[in-house]
């Protein structure tokens, strides 16, 4: 594969990541033998997981080690298990639309979850956070309702991840732009920014680095005040890789995505269609 551009990673082999952590993997299976010995745990012994768990230099082995340990467990006690299980069961048909609270969550905050694919093979999602509606989320679901959506569709990007990953050969990461077109001060709702928190900080636990590149376009001002807001809760590794991009951004896009399934007012050559469910021509989004 080439690179793309130089600001747009390049996902690794991962033939080479497991070349890279080849001494590593061993030991963190050692420490980590207890639970990965117990049969309802067997899917936890997997490498690919693992190398997501260990690609932070921050943490050492040990520390990786136990981070494991708590996700496993934290996902028998979020019901995770089960949500699997349920995905598992679909096969390659799963219907996101099925997912809890879908219907809310999407009309308060629309978002293609998987609209297409960049030119490396990565899912990629576009939310419409300027097109959001914070009065209505907090008036459509509760905290704990928000969390299940968000356990479902998370789980749900691991899946197809660990999918096109094993496929590809490739360790993949799901990419999201983030179009920031109406933002204003009612986007400012402490309660909808603590539900937000909630979820991110619980989802943050159990999936390392299935999370890549981070676009935000059409940033107002106001973008900045929530954004500092937000950095003071968002894991420092998801900050790394939020980039904002200026009015070139249909160029941009049109060099790393796939053009046939990604908007024309995006820099793609799909000139009509859904995004985020809301209907777009070559202009505009409905």
């Amino acid at each position: 594969q080439v690179q793309l551009r130089a600001d747009y990673p390049k996902p690794l082999s991962i033939a080479e990541l497991r070349e890279r952590f080849k001494d590593v993997i061993p030991k963190m299976k050692e420490l980590l033998k207890d639970v990965l010995e117990l049969p309802e745990n067997k899917i936890y012994d997997d490498e690919i997981w693992m190398i997501r768990f260990l690609f932070n230099p921050k943490y050492s082995t040990e520390q990786c080690a136990e981070r494991y340990r708590k996700m496993i467990q934290k996902r028998k006690e979020d019901g995770l298990v089960e949500i699997l299980a349920e995905l598992m069961a679909s096969g390659d048909n799963i219907d996101i639309t099925k997912f809890p609270h879908f219907e809310t969550v999407n009309r308060a905050i629309p978002e293609s979850l998987y609209h297409s694919k960049d030119l490396y093979g990565q899912p990629v999602a576009i939310q419409l956070v300027g097109l959001s509606e914070p009065k209505l989320l907090l008036e459509s679901v509760t905290k704990e309702q928000f969390y299940t959506y968000a356990k479902y569709k998370a789980e749900y990007m691991r899946v197809v991840l660990d999918r096109l990953s094993t496929e590809s050969g490739i360790l993949l990461q799901w990419i999201q732009v983030v179009d920031l077109n109406g933002l204003g001060m009612k986007h400012m709702n402490n309660g909808a920014l603590d539900m937000a928190k909630f979820a991110s900080n619980q989802i943050d636990q159990m999936y390392k680095e299935c999370l890549g590149k981070v676009h935000v376009i059409n940033a107002p001002r106001v973008f900045h005040m929530i954004w500092a807001i937000m950095k003071l809760w968002v894991a420092e590794r998801t900050v790394q890789k939020v980039t904002l991009l200026g009015n070139d951004y249909k160029q941009y896009f049109s060099e790393v995505m796939v053009k046939s399934t990604w908007p024309t007012l995006l820099g793609g050559e799909q000139k009509s269609g859904k995004v985020a469910y809301r209907e777009f021509d070559e202009n505009k989004i409905q």
